[in-house]
Order: C-alpha cells, then sequence, then structure tokens
C-alpha cells in the first residue's frame, strides 16, 4: 500500500468519523490497517553514505582513540571503520575496536609487510552512543595510526553487527611497485540497488590516490611517523546503486598499497 493510499484512507476515514453519521466497517478496517502500515513501513530508498571522519596519529603507540568527528552514527546503519597503522621496519599489527557503544567485528585484514600500511575494516549495526573509538594493538607498538569512519543507509539491517549488509569482501595487494591496485570481486546483485566500498592504504604522506572513475573519493589523510619519518595515507572509496564490482585507483609514483573491497547490501536487494 503506498503513502498515497494511505493518506487517502486516514482522510476518508476521518471525514466519516467527522460528518457521516457511522463510518462503515469496511472503511473503519481499512484505515485501521493504514495506521498500522505507517508506522510498521519500513526504508524503501537506495543506498546513502556519510563520511563521519577521520583521524591520524603519527606518534608511537600501542592504542589510538578518537571521538567520531562529525556525527554520531544513525540508528541502525552500516558503520563501516577503517583502520590503518604502519611500522618502518616491521610488519604492523591488526587491532581491536571498541567504542560508540558498538560491537565491532572485524571484516578483513591485510598486512602488507615493512614500510606498507596493514589495513583492516570493521562493522557494527545498532544504537551508536556519543564517546570514543579506540584502536588496541595487544601491547605492539606502532608507528602511527589513522582511523575513518563511515555510515551507510537504507541497508539489509538482517544478522548481527551488520552481517547482513555485508555480500561480500576481498583484499588486494600489497603492492610494492606499479601505479594503480585494483580488487576484482564476485558480480554484484543485478538490480544495481548495492554499493562497492573500496578502502586503500599506502606507504605515503599525502596518499596522493585517485579513485576509479564514477567512484567517490570519501575520507583520505596522512601522516608522517616521527619515530622514523615514514609516510603512511589512507583513502577510502565507494560508489552507490551500482553493479561495478572492480574497484580500483591510481596514484602518481610507485610504493607499497594494500586494499580492502566491500559490497554492501541494500534493503532493495
Amino acid at each position: 500500500m503506498s503513502a498515497i493510499d494511505i493518506n487517502t484512507l486516514l482522510s476518508e476515514a476521518s471525514c466519516y468519523a467527522c460528518y457521516g453519521p457511522v463510518p462503515v466497517p469496511e472503511l473503519a478496517e481499512l484505515a485501521l490497517l493504514a495506521r498500522i502500515s505507517q508506522q510498521t513501513a519500513t526504508p524503501t530508498g537506495p543506498i546513502d553514505f556519510l563520511g563521519l571522519g577521520t583521524f591520524g596519529s603519527n606518534t608511537v603507540a600501542t592504542s589510538y582513540s578518537t571521538t567520531v568527528p562529525n556525527a554520531i552514527p544513525a540508528k541502525n546503519s552500516l558503520v563501516l571503520a577503517v583502520v590503518m597503522s604502519g611500522r618502518d621496519a616491521l610488519v604492523a599489527g591488526t587491532p581491536t575496536l571498541t567504542g560508540a557503544g558498538l560491537t565491532w567485528v572485524l571484516v578483513q585484514s591485510i598486512s602488507g609487510g615493512a614500510g606498507i600500511p596493514t589495513i583492516s575494516v570493521f562493522r557494527a549495526l545498532g544504537t551508536a552512543t556519543a564517546g570514543f573509538v579506540s584502536a588496541d594493538f595487544a601491547g605492539v607498538s606502532q608507528d602511527g595510526c589513522i582511523v575513518s569512519v563511515h555510515q551507510f543507509t537504507q541497508v539489509n539491517t538482517s544478522g548481527t553487527s551488520g552481517s547482513g549488509a555485508i555480500v561480500q569482501s576481498l583484499t588486494a595487494g600489497p603492492t610494492g611497485s606499479g601505479v594503480s591496485i585494483s580488487a576484482t570481486m564476485a558480480a554484484f546483485n543485478a538490480n544495481g540497488n548495492n554499493a562497492g566500498f573500496f578502502a586503500i592504504g599506502k606507504g605515503s604522506n599525502p596518499p596522493g590516490i585517485t579513485p576509479k572513475a564514477a567512484w567517490t573519493q570519501a575520507l583520505t589523510t596522512g601522516f608522517s611517523s616521527i619515530a622514523h619519518g615514514q609516510g603512511y595515507g589512507i583513502a577510502d572509496q565507494y560508489r552507490l546503486a551500482t553493479t561495478d564490482n572492480v574497484p580500483s585507483a591510481t596514484y602518481g609514483f610507485t610504493g607499497g598499497v594494500t586494499g580492502i573491497a566491500i559490497e554492501i547490501k541494500s534493503i532493495l536487494s
């Protein structure tokens, strides 16, 4: 039943109640059903995106905390947090993520090697609260860390902590040379309602990464390590309502690059 149908029924029911002798039973029943439909209606629009913010630190530490800069994630939105860290002469670690009243579950992580970033993507879905998001590396020192947080609304909310909104994920790289990176996922849903997301970490500051045509660069930032002067950067990109299952990016100079590609399921799929 469409919104127009519901409003019309409610209007007619109101007219009968106010001006007519007694509402006919059928119309009263339809009006009740219309009210129930209004109260239980679910979103039916396409996936939407909001970059909630990014935080970077170039100090040596075993954990990093930041508030979600721009906003508290909307209730029942898929929240993806990308965590990138680097260690000049060693492989950077994969953290655990806590905070904002959400349960964060690791989707994928890829370690690039010495001087190449390790990036990890976490998912969450629920009712968020204001507060810190903390990445903890279990006592292992990192040369620095970046956390970027993204929100996708109108997604499938089945499962737990956003599991129903993740169709597939795939790591890309590490690439130690060359000027591009890509990930070839399985075919996306043919209805074209799903979204693609591609998180990229690069061993340079700034990252200097150009997204694929028709993909939109989301949040990008970088830092140069105080400990060793090594540069690290992150650049995330997305594409809404697409069947493009091969995200890619180019950069103007060689360097170690890692990536994680994800297909996000729409509520319409």
